[in-house]
């Protein structure tokens, strides 16, 4: 500020307007080197600022002990001649104004008394130190409590001289004493002379302190004494001195702890032994007077990570220099802006202690807060540039989670210590650093190993190894290994399995595996994984610390933008060679994922079981772990369900001497065997049960067909493979989700998958099989078809339960479908075996045929040869010869009748496929679904419809003459002929004899009755 602007401001106190001044005054003031100054209408008070400035500036210089004026001189004492009560003299200096005193250096720094006589000073001291206030012509370095007091002065001046006017004068005194006043409390104006800078900071802090609280003025003076000004011995003053004294080291330790003040930055070379803390190698001490370590630097000058324990440097490097803060004591070594944000601690201090009033000490500290941030915008207070990439990152990370939090904020230079801008020990601050310092080498290692980044990729070639477990050959991994990639032979993938830290493969020749490695140095790593890893930190310590779910989703999103992002533009890619069984797992997750909402899986992410946004994904995970375990036995069961032709295998088999009951040849099935198919005796099928892995029929020297299992992926056709990923994708939605829609999705069209494969021969029904497996097949079909629409041609093999059933079920459905109606194919007349044992009431007792179901007559007489004729003679074409029919009893498999050499008409069991009607198997087809139905699905209405199918077949079966009811026969008499003339008597059929037309040698019929043509 100028000359003028200080005369226009006092000016404008009295007239309120702005100084004008004429040319001659203007000339006038320029003479006084009073630059800038215009002419007109304010003649008088530029008159009286010229002629009272200087006056008034003096006057104010040598009234108060301004300290920015003040200035020390160290004279050389002469000694005065003669007894004039002093001893020495020495001249005053020439831009002294008025003397504050002189201090006998000699004596311990005390003020001594002086006289000033003319220029010269006379004192005793004989080594003496002048102290006094200098004039002050630069306007430009008067501080601004000076220029608003010298203003307020010239105001006060002016007045009188111009307007007269008393009120303005004295408004213009008041004013310039307040700001006087209020330079004596921030140590501006100081009348001890004798005080250290140290001695002065603390009362500034002092008189801080105290304008934060309402009690009796303490005048400076008596600060040291602890009395206020009324001469009492003030209490509170005597605390608040003694908090002072108390506080003055820890806070300034504190302040040089907490920033990084540039002014007491230091370097120091150190040599560091070996140490015995873990995950270090060296350990240095730290200098004397470190009071923070700022970092860690190699003989290259890059920076290095290290830990501060126990006044010990733990890093790992050796020699290094340590980059620190030093404890500086010395006050005059300290710049202005450190001393302002000193005085204000230590005011808060002292207020908290004496007089417990938080919020002063709280409106003190905002205060020194603003000071420090005005120090870090000026670069008094600047970072360390050379810090570890480590603890770069650390601060990156805290800074991300702390811009989504309510605490107080921490520079970064400070989060090594856990402590908050304003000086307290943060504990949030310093538990982030721990959760940083532990998770990032376990981050790190898992984004290495999720994702295919380009710069941590490698190819090595593969050593054996002496281990061999289900594999032909192991081989070791290499030791910086993260994650193998892929596993080749002769250039090719080859399939592989990672166990024990080996390789195991049966693959050899030329082995070499690509894989991504473990790179420990975060400066060897690619930016955009820093970018990820910072973030991965910042997620981590926002988890631990404060789980805002909002703010981890959103660092989540950020993340995954920027691996999209690291895919799009090649930094991250997947172009390893994968096996046919990954290619095959990853199909199958794909087909998974269609059918849910859930982040896209990277291919190479499907084996760690993340996501493309690189967070490992635990249902990712399972998904890999689904496919892993369901693998084979999802292959195999589709193997098994169905007779795919390129599986098809023919083997002869070795019998075996163990059967079991009802077969009399056991053989031993192939190893790969999965599913019988046919058993062929002389290049025919024939009947047979598989059991475990063997099986077992009725002849000697047969070959079986059957499904074997293929474990070689290249040898599976596509449309398998095709169905094959649809069964795993069922396997992972079970595994994971559990939605049965999405499953009923998956099988939808893996079952039109399979019908296409029908269609093309990839799957074709074996069509050497037995009789009673078409049986059981079409039966399962009838049941099957109702509720899932599946041909009935298929074959039905893979459904064991209906197969099982049907095995249990067929002679008994057979032999009730042949008794309950009369087939005409299973009827039979035998001669029975005569017994020797009779029962009492029967005369004679007979052995039923072994394959006798149902007996339904017995034959007394055959009466055609009572007449010596022969059939033609009796007229009878359609119907065989009259017989006597006799009364029986059936007794277990005996039967009891009064006749003797009798025959028995019955329904036999027949066995044999080929000789049943053509209706009688359609019923049993359906009688032995209704089996199926019953004891496999329980659904009523498949019963319900089988039900009538097989009524309609009865039906037709008895409409065409398939089955011919048997009539109960009526008992017969062993009367004479004539008795019996009037009875009807039933032919083989069971229908009653047509009238016997006898003829006469002449071809005349008398159509007279069989009996009356005996009377005849």
């Amino acid at each position: 500020m100028g000359v003028y602007e200080l005369c226009e401001q006092a000016v404008g106190l009295v007239r309120g307007k702005r100084l004008v001044l004429s040319s001659s005054e203007r000339t006038m003031l320029e003479a006084l080197n009073y630059e800038g100054l215009t002419a007109a209408h304010a003649q008088d008070e530029a008159v009286v600022c010229a002629l009272h400035f200087e006056r008034v500036r003096d006057k104010l210089l040598m009234m108060y002990a301004w300290k920015f004026v003040r200035a020390v001189n160290t004279p050389t004492a002469n000694e005065l001649p003669g007894n004039t009560g002093w001893k020495y003299y020495f001249p005053k200096p020439a831009d002294c104004l008025f003397v504050l005193g002189v201090i006998d250096v000699g004596n311990g720094g005390v003020l001594t008394e002086y006289e000033e006589l003319s220029n010269s000073i006379h004192t005793n001291a004989k080594i003496p130190t002048l102290v006094y206030t200098s004039s002050a012509t630069n306007v430009t370095e008067w501080p601004s409590l000076f220029i608003e007091a010298f203003i307020c002065s010239l105001a006060a001046e002016i007045a009188p001289a111009v307007t007269g006017e008393i009120a303005n004068v004295k408004y213009c005194q008041e004013k310039a004493e307040r700001a006087i006043s209020e330079a004596r409390k921030l140590g501006i104006i100081s009348s001890d002379i004798t005080s250290t800078l140290p001695d002065e900071l603390k009362k500034r802090a002092l008189n801080l302190a105290r304008g934060q609280r309402t009690i009796s003025p303490t005048s400076e003076a008596a600060i040291t004494t602890g009395l206020d000004v009324s001469g009492r011995v003030n209490y509170r003053t005597q605390q608040e001195e003694q908090a002072c004294l108390r506080a003055y080291d820890s806070v300034r330790d504190r302040l040089l702890e907490l920033y990084a003040w540039t002014f007491a930055r230091k370097s120091a070379a150190c040599s560091g032994v070996i140490g015995q803390i873990a995950g270090w190698i060296y350990s240095a001490g730290v200098p004397s007077d470190c009071v923070k370590v700022l970092s860690v630097l190699n003989a290259d000058g890059e920076p290095e990570d290290y830990e501060i324990a126990d006044g010990y440097v733990n890093c790992n490097v050796s020699p290094a220099r340590i980059r620190y803060t030093a404890k500086m004591t010395d006050a005059e070594k300290w710049p202005g802006i450190f001393r302002d944000v000193f005085c204000y601690e230590l005011a808060a201090e002292i207020l908290t202690v004496s007089s417990g009033d938080i919020q002063g000490a709280q409106a003190l500290r905002e205060h020194a807060q603003r000071l420090i941030h005005e120090a870090e915008r000026t670069g008094a207070i600047r970072g360390e540039v050379k810090i570890p990439a480590s603890v770069e990152l650390y601060n990156r990370a805290i800074s991300l989670v702390r811009g989504q939090r309510t605490i107080s904020p921490t520079g970064q230079t400070v989060n090594e210590q856990g402590l908050d801008i304003i000086g307290d020990m943060n504990y949030r601050e310093r538990e982030a650093i721990a959760v940083c310092r532990r998770s990032l080498p376990e981050l790190r290692d898992k984004l290495l190993r999720l994702y295919g980044w380009k710069f941590a990729r490698k190819t090595a070639e593969l050593t054996l190894a002496s281990k061999k477990s289900g594999w032909n050959y192991a081989y070791n991994i290499p030791s910086d290994c993260m994650k193998v990639l892929s596993v080749l032979s002769n250039d090719e993938p080859a399939e592989y399995e990672e166990a024990d830290g080996l390789i195991l493969s049966n693959a050899s020749g030329d082995m070499t595996v690509r894989y991504t490695r473990r790179v420990t140095e975060l400066t060897e790593l690619d930016s955009v994984f820093r970018e990820i890893l910072c973030l991965e930190v910042a997620i981590e310590v926002s988890n631990a610390l404060i789980m805002n779910v909002e703010h981890i989703a959103l660092l989540e999103q950020k993340k995954t933008a920027i691996i999209e992002n690291a895919y799009r533009t090649g930094i991250i890619t997947e172009d390893t060679p994968l096996t046919l069984k990954e290619e095959m797992y990853n199909r199958a997750i794909h087909l998974a994922h269609g059918t849910r909402t859930l982040k896209g899986t990277s291919e190479q992410g499907n084996n760690a079981g993340a996501d493309t946004s690189g967070q490992m994904n635990v249902r990712n995970r399972e998904e890999i772990a689904a496919c892993k375990r369901a693998a084979p036995s999802v292959r195999d069961r589709l193997l098994q369900l169905y007779p795919w032709t390129f599986a098809r295998h023919t083997s002869e088999l070795t019998q075996e001497a163990v059967n079991v009951s009802g077969w009399t040849n056991g053989y031993v099935l192939p190893s790969d065997c999965l599913q019988v198919l046919s058993v062929l005796h002389n290049d025919e099928p024939i009947d047979y049960e598989a059991i475990d892995t063997r099986v077992y029929c009725n002849a000697s020297g047969v070959t079986v067909r059957y499904t074997a299992r293929v474990v070689s992926m290249d040898k599976l056709p596509g449309v398998f493979v095709d169905v094959y990923c649809y069964a795993l994708a069922e396997e992972v939605i079970s595994a994971t989700t559990g939605n049965n829609e999405q499953i009923a999705l998956l099988e939808q069209k893996k079952q039109a998958l399979i019908v296409d494969a029908y269609k093309i021969g990839a799957i074709k029904t074996e069509s050497r099989i037995p009789a009673k497996h078409e049986l059981y097949n079409r039966a399962i079909g009838l049941v099957r078809g109702q509720k899932q629409g599946i041909t009935p041609d298929m074959k039905m093999t893979r459904y064991e339960d209906e197969i099982s059933t049907c095995r249990r079920s067929f002679d008994g459905v057979r032999d009730r479908l042949l008794t309950l109606y009369a087939w005409v194919f299973a009827r039979k007349t035998e001669t029975p075996a005569r017994l020797s044992e009779n029962v009492p009431g029967w005369r004679y007792t007979y052995a039923l045929p072994a394959d006798c179901l149902k007996v339904n007559a017995v034959i007394a007489h055959d009466r055609r040869s009572d007449y010596g004729l022969e059939r033609g003679c009796m007229g009878v074409s359609d119907f065989s010869e009259n017989v006597e029919l006799a009364e029986w009893e059936i007794s277990g498999h005996e039967l009891y009748t009064n006749r003797e050499a009798i025959y028995i008409r019955y329904t036999a069991r027949i066995e044999d496929y080929a000789k049943w009607a053509a209706l009688f198997t359609e019923a049993f087809v359906a009688m032995l679904a209704i089996e199926v139905a019953m004891n496999v699905t329980d659904e009523r209405n498949i019963i319900t419809i089988l039900d009538q199918r097989i009524a309609r077949i009865i039906d037709e079966a008895k409409q065409n003459g398939t089955i011919r009811e048997d009539t109960k026969l009526p008992k017969q008499k062993e009367s004479r002929r004539t008795s019996i003339k009037t009875t009807p008597y039933l032919d083989y059929s069971g229908i009653p004899t047509l009238p016997c037309t006898p003829i006469d040698y002449c071809g005349r019929s008398y159509g007279i009755n069989a009996d009356e043509f005996c009377q005849w």
